[in-house]
């Protein structure tokens, strides 16, 4: 396959003696990202950060899309949103958040995977310095075939190493009996308490700005401004990608939760409080997070991620490794009280040509300014996912 691609034209190119197709392009036309967006959405593990509105949220901030689309006859069977920016003195980067996205009956087609990702990998020597993959939940064959064609596993930190995932299947009062007992006795005395949930919208982002400023500078993170909220906040809600749920006592706002949409997943991508006597006493981020359980069901989702889990609790609960919890992170030990299943992002991968920038890259791995110069353009990279503060 040649894909080499021009600012402003397509190219077509066929695999596997002719029976599939890849298309390549950075302006597919709405009708055919339309089906790309219902193929994202019925794919397993799928996030919004795949779908079309997504890069049109991005393209706000230097990155544009281009498109690897894989047909057979008229059928889209699987692709991947890659969305890449100039970089000076590197070049061009890329990154596909959450992909490729194969679909399949029962388990991912192989020779969509090789034709996906052969393609994925002759981009990444044709026309990137440095192409970056993360792909979705449990589609971990990805990220090993990927390995198999010259990428290597990355340490960049693109996106959380696990996170944990409520199913919606049972009813309300099975659910109630999955968290633990210091939470559930709460769930019944929110409401008499003064404690209330509703959803926001596009007059409470100042509100989610705030609160999220407060928690970061609380737990030592740089907190994502308001311009970036009200713009991401707009682009999803507009298409009914995102929700804001706003946590408040008496009428008096102290959390907030915002959650995306896609397939059949919430789940909560940025959140924060304020640090009040009110939350420290009724634990309104709780009353949040269960508010947004019920919703979903309500609404027919069927799983509900909490956004992320860090390190210790996954080997625990994940690999099986004696842990404490008391010495993880107060966001973790918030996110398993609703009980769950923890799990494993697939390895993200990457591909850094020619070798002196991937020695460069490393290098500056091995000492602690150039470790944060790579943490900061992986966050600039992946659009700022954060997880509900506890």
């Amino acid at each position: 396959m040649n894909l080499s691609i021009s600012r402003n034209e397509s190219r077509v190119r066929r695999a596997n003696a002719g029976r599939l197709r890849v298309l390549l392009s950075p302006t597919p036309g709405s009708e055919l990202l339309a089906v790309w967006d219902r193929l994202v959405d019925a794919a397993p593990g799928s996030d919004v950060a795949q779908l079309s509105c997504w890069a049109r949220f991005r393209e706000g901030y230097g990155y544009r899309p281009l498109y690897l689309f894989v047909f057979e006859s008229d059928t889209l069977l699987g692709g991947a949103q890659i969305l890449h920016r100039r970089v000076p003195a590197i070049g061009e980067i890329g990154y596909v958040p959450y992909g490729p996205v194969i679909t399949g009956p029962d388990h991912i087609r192989p020779d969509v995977l090789d034709t996906t990702n052969g393609a994925l990998a002759e981009l990444a020597r044709r026309r990137f310095r440095m192409l970056f993959v993360q792909p979705p939940r449990a589609a971990h064959e990805i990220s090993h075939h990927l390995t198999t064609l010259g990428f290597r596993a990355s340490t960049a930190d693109l996106a959380p190493a696990g996170s944990l995932h409520i199913d919606l299947d049972p009813d309300e009062d099975d659910l109630r009996k999955m968290v633990a007992k210091g939470q559930r006795r709460r769930v019944s005395k929110w409401a008499e308490l003064g404690v209330e949930v509703r959803v926001g919208d596009h007059d409470d982002i100042p509100l989610l700005a705030r609160m999220l400023a407060d928690t970061a500078a609380h737990r030592g993170f740089e907190p994502l401004t308001e311009p970036y909220l009200q713009r991401l906040y707009s682009e999803l809600a507009a298409t009914k990608r995102a929700v804001l749920f706003v946590g408040e006592v008496r009428g008096r706002p102290v959390s907030a939760s915002l959650v995306t949409l896609c397939g059949a997943t919430v789940l909560a991508r940025i959140g924060g409080m304020y640090r009040s006597e009110e939350n420290r006493v009724f634990r309104v981020p709780a009353a949040v997070a269960w508010e947004i359980i019920r919703w979903a069901k309500r609404n027919g989702y069927r799983r509900y991620d909490l956004g992320g889990l860090g390190e210790l609790p996954l080997r625990t609960l994940v690999d099986g490794a004696p842990g404490d919890e008391t010495s993880w992170d107060g966001a973790d030990r918030f996110k398993i009280r609703f009980g769950g299943t923890a799990y494993r992002y697939p390895t993200p991968v990457e591909m850094i040509r020619p070798w002196p920038l991937r020695l460069a890259y490393d290098l500056s791995r091995r000492f602690p300014g150039g470790r944060t110069l790579v943490r900061r353009a992986a966050q600039r990279l992946r659009g700022g996912r954060s997880a509900a503060a506890p």
